[in-house]
């Protein structure tokens, strides 16, 4: 039963953390604290437990490994539209040191 819990626990983890990533003012700060937790949960979930136990739940397991490619998506994508913006940021300084030049 503590399994179930502490996995239910990771997965609630990665639903914080994607709702997050879906937000379009991010926190950083919140985000890295999720994510460290998460981390710290998961890491110390594979060093205690057993994995003949962790086989009795195949499902929450699949859950969280569908949830682990989520946020890897949105965090690929959040990264592509930062840089996209700074690009665009980086041209405008372009045309702007331009038009002073002229």
């Amino acid at each position: 039963m503590i399994l179930k819990q502490e996995l239910s626990n990771i997965i609630q983890l990665s639903h914080n953390e994607l709702a997050l990533l879906k937000e379009e003012d991010l926190n950083l700060e919140l985000l890295n604290k999720l994510e460290a937790d998460r981390f710290e949960q998961i890491k110390t979930l594979f060093e205690s437990v057993d994995s003949n136990e962790l086989a009795n739940e195949v499902d929450l397991l699949n859950e969280i490994k569908i949830l682990d490619q989520q946020l890897a998506s949105h965090v690929a994508e959040r990264k592509n539209l930062i840089k996209n913006e700074l690009l665009g940021f980086r041209n405008k300084n372009k045309v702007s040191k331009a038009y002073k030049n002229v």
